[in-house]
């Protein structure tokens, strides 16, 4: 089972590559988010697309970029 503990620095709680990203990037905010991978990947994909746009709708600036990470096991 994938664990989002594998993008944390062990050394450093509450830090991970987002939060890595956002500090080199200086501009950006670092939010994770968790997927279920036991549906059709059209699912995943209609449901991101909303969330997304939701997302950048409400976020209290203007949106200029998304860079998004991402990580898959495949049983």
């Amino acid at each position: 089972m994938e664990l989002e503990s594998v993008w944390d620095f062990p050394s450093r709680p509450g830090y991970h590559y987002g939060s890595y990203l956002a500090e080199q990037l200086g501009d950006a905010s670092a939010l994770k988010l968790r997927f279920n991978t036991g549906r059709p990947i059209y699912r995943n994909g209609q449901e991101l697309a909303a969330l997304l746009e939701s997302l950048v709708s409400n976020w209290p600036v203007p949106v200029q970029r998304l860079i998004l990470t991402a990580c898959t096991t495949v049983p």
